[in-house]
């Protein structure tokens, strides 16, 4: 492939996505840019996500370059189910998209567009529409203030502590994620974050364009909000919540112990000792009031002058 054309390889990750995904293909089949590789990876889905996925490639394979289907025989979560299917990439760069979300029509030429023109970016992340039957309609998540109202420093910080990373938009040069060693598997149920912390940490850099190129599924049949998925799941979400913790709260204590304390603040909140679906929201007396102890941080209010300035 030229410069100017490069292939570019979709990863489509997706587990119990039967009602979306065939919209998602769809939306990849229809883009502007023609040098595309299709990768679908399905986690063991219960459904008939592969199925119909395999029927579709049959029907709509030769819009593509090269496609593949990935099927596992027992569901090991998203971070495993994405480095699947990146391993299986042979374009220059990857878009990686979830089996309920879709491309906009112009998505991947925007993409490569920009990494034209910004041939020194390794990730690049764009604006979003939100759709579905709990979103705004018509709404577009900005993400571009984040790379251009926030230092360097704050930007790190702000990621660390929050997240202002949009992964469904996110376009990867294959090479950075290889160099990288791809997603965190031990975080099972969250493989963005964590890689993004990595690709900082690098020094990797990073760009954001505000042309929305992805629209961004807001639903309530996510497997995560459901009550039966969650108690099914409990185990193994807490665990993959846990070892996300720790790493975000190692990242904040190499930074300082204040960022640490606040951070220790915030998780004990949303990851105290309790069970059940809620997963210890407000499980002791002592993680509520580490909880409010925040308050007597500098950094509650370093990050609310951060949050006035992003508006």
């Amino acid at each position: 492939m030229t410069a100017q054309r490069p292939l570019v390889s979709v990863c489509v990750v997706a587990y119990r996505s039967a009602p979306f995904v065939l919209e998602t293909l769809d939306s990849i089949a229809a883009q502007t840019y023609s040098s595309l590789e299709l990768i679908v990876g399905d986690d063991c889905s219960p459904d008939d996500t592969a199925a119909l996925c395999r029927e579709w490639i049959d029907a709509h394979g030769n819009r593509f370059v090269r496609t593949q289907l990935i099927t596992v025989a027992q569901n090991t979560g998203v971070s495993a189910n994405a480095n699947r299917a990146f391993a299986a990439a042979r374009g220059e760069w990857i878009k990686i998209i979830a089996a309920d979300d879709r491309l906009l029509p112009t998505c991947i030429a925007d993409n490569v567009d920009f990494v034209t023109q910004h041939p020194d970016k390794d990730i690049v992340f764009s604006n979003m529409q939100e759709f579905g039957d709990v979103a705004q309609p018509g709404r577009v998540a900005d993400y571009t203030r984040y790379f251009t109202r926030l230092s360097a420093r704050e930007f790190r910080l702000w990621q660390t502590v929050y997240s202002a990373l949009p992964a469904p938009s996110s376009f990867i040069r294959r090479t950075t994620w290889q160099q990288l060693g791809g997603f965190d598997e031990s975080i099972a149920f969250m493989e963005d974050k964590p890689f993004w912390l990595k690709a900082l940490a690098a020094g990797v850099p990073m760009a954001c364009f505000a042309t929305p190129t992805v629209a961004y599924r807001i639903h309530g049949a996510s497997i995560m909000q459901t009550r039966q998925t969650a108690v099914r799941v409990n185990a193994r979400r807490r665990e993959s919540d846990l070892r996300a913790a720790r790493l975000f709260l190692g990242a904040m204590r190499r930074e300082s112990l204040l960022l640490w304390l606040y951070g220790k603040a915030l998780y004990a909140k949303d990851l105290g000792l309790g069970e059940g679906p809620d997963q210890g929201l407000w499980a002791s007396a002592a993680a509520r009031l580490l909880y409010w102890l925040r308050l007597i941080n500098p950094y509650y209010y370093y990050f609310k002058r951060l949050k006035r300035r992003l508006g």
